[in-house]
């Protein structure tokens, strides 16, 4: 079974743009690897404008986009969440203005 889950950017207006992750959506893999890897907001913005994806690896070369291939913009937290589990997503994970990624419920 896969362990889905979602990412996101915060805004400064506080909407999300999130995007799904399908394979590995566990902290101890999908967390460390934002952290590690996608840190910078370039990075950041990259893995997230993607939409959708297989799997996070360490190199955004080596991601499988997945449909809807594009991110969605939410007006809040709360509707990220919302909508992602109605995709079975079990875990969320946002990008916030301090640079830093963090599970969120």
């Amino acid at each position: 079974m896969s362990t889905r889950a979602a990412i996101g950017i915060q805004k400064s207006n506080f909407q999300v743009l999130g995007a799904y992750i399908h394979y590995d959506g566990y902290p101890e893999y999908t967390l460390h690897h934002l952290s590690k890897f996608y840190s910078v907001p370039i990075n950041a913005e990259s893995i997230v404008n993607l939409g959708g994806i297989k799997l996070l690896e360490p190199r955004i070369e080596k991601v499988v986009q997945i449909s809807p291939g594009r991110p969605i913009l939410f007006n809040t937290l709360k509707d990220f969440i919302e909508h992602f589990k109605a995709f079975y997503c079990e875990h969320f994970y946002l990008y916030t203005p301090l640079n830093k990624w963090k599970e969120v419920k």
